[in-house]
C-alpha cells in the first residue's frame, strides 16, 4: 500500500481518527474499491434512515511525504472520520494494518472542557426549522448560562473563538451556507445536507428545542416508521396525511424526513420505503379535487416507477343541472372572549344556498360527498346575488371574520359593531325575517343572544282548588309545540312601571319585546332557543295588564 497506519494518523485529525477508529472496529465499511495500490479508493458507508454515505479519497507521494485527499458527502466533506476509517478498512483488506492503533490514539483523553461552549437550538415555524447558534457559558451543575446571540458569519470572518472545537467551526461554515428566514434573519435548516446537519447539530450534545434554559435538551432517537395515508373533507377533496410508530411528533421534511418529538426530547431519523422527494410531494400538495385524482394517480405512477404508493381514493363524481336555489340565512352570536360577568360577543348571520337538499355556503365549494360519490353543483350565480342584494337592502354588509370561524360567509348589520346594534337585528326580525320568509328563504338561529320568537297559540287554564272558592288560573302561549307559562313573564314586565303602567292612549307600539323568564324544561330545546326576547302584540296584552 501507497500509505500506512502512521500517515494516517498523523493526516486525519485526532478527534476524527478515533471516531474512525470506533466506525472501522463496529465493521460500518465493506469492500472498499481500491486502485493502483491505495492512491485512488472509493467506498458506500450505509447510513440508517438516510441515504448512504459516499467517500472518495486520493493519495499521492510527495517530496518523501503521503499526502492524503479524502473527500466525503458527510457534512464535514473532507477528510472526516468516514475518510480515516475507509482507509484503515483499506489497509486490513490488504493485510497492512498493524494489531492496533498508535499508541497516541490507543485512549483519547478528553482536553479540559473550556468555560464556555457553542449551543445549538432549534426554532420550529412557519418558515421551516430555523437554528439559532449561542454562546454560553458551562455552569457546575452541568447546565448552561442563557448565553448571547452567536452569528455563524462570524467563525468566517474573524479569528474563531477558542471555545469552538472542530465540529462547530464545520456546523458554523454549514449553517452560514443555509437560507435565512426572513422575518428572524436566522438559518433555515433547508437543501441536500440539511438532514446530514441536523445529525451533527444532534451529536454535539448540546441541542436545545426552542430555550436553552426552559426548553428541553434533544438527543438522536431511534428510527420511526412513517405511514401515509389520504384524509378527505366532506367536499370530498383529499388531502395526504401521515403517522408515526411508535409515537407522535412532529415530521420535518429535509433532505431525507426526521421526526421531532419534543415530549421525549429525541429528534431522529424516519424509516419509509418511498423516496424522501417522494414523502415532501405528497405532503406539501394542496386539497386535491375528484376530478384531479385520475390525473395525479397518472401522473405519480410515471414518476416513481416500482414505488408502492399510496394513492388517493376515486369517487364517482356527478354534476346536477342548474336549478334555482333556495337562499338559507342563519342568525348567529359568537362569544369571542370573557371576563367576569363581562361578554365579548358578536353578532352576524351566515348566507348557504340549497339545491335540491344540497347546502352550500356562500363563497364556499361547490361540491358536496356523501362518502361515495361527490356531486359537483352548477350553481345559479345570478340567483345568489340577487339574495345577497336582497341582504344589502335591509342594512346587511359582507364582510370577513375568522375570528369567528366563518370566514367570507359572515353578514353585518349597519356598522357590525358588537354589542351596538341590538335595535337594527329586532327590526330585522319583525320586519324583514317575515318578508324573506314569504319569498321562501329559510331561516335559522344558532344560539343568536337576539332571538325573537312569538306565540303560535295562546292558552288559559282554570283549575278549582280544595279549598272553596279558590281556583288557579295559567295563562300562556305556545312556543314551537312546547307550552310556556306567561305569568311570571308579565310579572317580570311589570316591574319596569314602578309607578304603574301608561295609559293605553300613549302606548302608540303594536308590538312589546320583553325578555322570556327562563323555567325549568327541556335543556335541549332552550340550548337551541337561545336567549330569547318575546314578541307579544300590544293589542293582547293590555288588557290583561
Amino acid at each position: 500500500m501507497l500509505f500506512t497506519l502512521t500517515d494516517i494518523s498523523a493526516q486525519i485529525p485526532p478527534q476524527r481518527f478515533d471516531e474512525g477508529w470506533q466506525l472501522f472496529t463496529d465493521g460500518r465499511i465493506s469492500a472498499p474499491n481500491i486502485q493502483r495500490g491505495g492512491e485512488l479508493i472509493t467506498a458506500i458507508i450505509p447510513h440508517p434512515g438516510s441515504r448512504p454515505i459516499r467517500v472518495y479519497i486520493r493519495t499521492d507521494k510527495a517530496g518523501g511525504a503521503i499526502i492524503i485527499n479524502g473527500e466525503c458527502s458527510c457534512v464535514k466533506k473532507r477528510n472526516c472520520e468516514h475518510v480515516a476509517a475507509v482507509l484503515l478498512q483499506a489497509l486490513q483488506d490488504k493485510q497492512a494494518l498493524p494489531a492496533s492503533p498508535p499508541k497516541a490514539h490507543k485512549k483519547n483523553k478528553p482536553a479540559t472542557s473550556p468555560q464556555q461552549a457553542l449551543l445549538y437550538v432549534l426554532q420550529p415555524g412557519e418558515d421551516g426549522l430555523l437554528i439559532e447558534t449561542f454562546a454560553a457559558r458551562r455552569l457546575k451543575n452541568g447546565q448552561y448560562s442563557g448565553g448571547a446571540y452567536f452569528e455563524p458569519s462570524r467563525a468566517a470572518r474573524h479569528a474563531p473563538a477558542r471555545f469552538l472545537v472542530p465540529t462547530d467551526l464545520e456546523l458554523l461554515d454549514a449553517l452560514n451556507q443555509l437560507p435565512r428566514s426572513l422575518e428572524a434573519g436566522t438559518p433555515v435548516l433547508d437543501g441536500a445536507q440539511s438532514s446530514r446537519i441536523l445529525e451533527a447539530i444532534l451529536a454535539s450534545g448540546r441541542c436545545f428545542l426552542q430555550d436553552i434554559q426552559w426548553g428541553s435538551s434533544l438527543t438522536q432517537g431511534v428510527a420511526r416508521a412513517l405511514k401515509l395515508r389520504w384524509e378527505t373533507d366532506d367536499f370530498g377533496n383529499q388531502c395526504c396525511d401521515w403517522t408515526l410508530e411508535p409515537g407522535t411528533g412532529q415530521l420535518l421534511l429535509l433532505s431525507s424526513p426526521w421526526y421531532l418529538d419534543d415530549e421525549r426530547g429525541q429528534c431522529g431519523p424516519v424509516a419509509s420505503d418511498l423516496p424522501a422527494a417522494l414523502i415532501t410531494e405528497l405532503l406539501n400538495l394542496p386539497a386535491v379535487e375528484a376530478g384531479q385524482v385520475n390525473t395525479l394517480q397518472d401522473d405519480l405512477l410515471q414518476r416513481y416507477p416500482g414505488a408502492d404508493i399510496p394513492l388517493p381514493q376515486r369517487f364517482e363524481l356527478i354534476t346536477t343541472p342548474q336549478v334555482k336555489p333556495t337562499p338559507c340565512l342563519c342568525l348567529t352570536s359568537a362569544e369571542l372572549s370573557s371576563w367576569g360577568d363581562w361578554r365579548k360577543c358578536r353578532d352576524f348571520a351566515r348566507l348557504g344556498f340549497e339545491y335540491d337538499g344540497i347546502r352550500l355556503a356562500y363563497q364556499g365549494p361547490s361540491t358536496h360527498f356523501d362518502g361515495k360519490r361527490v356531486t359537483r353543483v352548477s350553481r345559479n350565480k345570478r340567483a345568489e346575488q340577487a339574495a345577497v342584494k336582497q341582504l344589502r337592502k335591509w342594512g346587511f354588509k359582507e364582510g370577513e371574520d375568522w375570528e369567528l370561524h366563518a370566514g367570507n360567509n359572515c353578514f353585518f348589520l349597519q356598522s357590525g359593531l358588537m354589542d351596538s346594534d341590538t335595535k337594527d337585528w329586532l327590526d330585522f326580525q319583525m320586519e324583514g325575517i317575515p318578508k324573506l320568509r314569504a319569498q321562501g328563504w329559510h331561516i335559522d338561529y344558532d344560539n343568536f343572544r337576539f332571538q325573537l320568537v312569538e306565540a303560535s297559540q295562546w292558552y288559559c287554564d282554570v283549575d278549582q282548588l280544595e279549598r272553596q272558592d279558590w281556583f288557579s288560573i295559567g295563562l300562556g302561549i305556545e312556543i314551537d309545540g312546547r307550552r310556556v307559562d306567561l305569568l311570571p313573564t308579565l310579572l317580570e314586565y311589570l316591574h319596569n312601571f314602578p309607578r304603574g303602567l301608561p295609559n293605553a292612549e300613549e302606548i302608540t307600539t303594536q308590538s312589546f319585546v320583553i325578555p322570556l323568564v327562563d323555567e325549568p324544561g327541556d335543556e335541549q330545546l332552550d340550548e337551541q332557543l337561545g336567549e330569547r326576547l318575546l314578541l307579544l302584540p300590544a293589542k293582547r296584552v293590555l288588557p290583561l295588564l
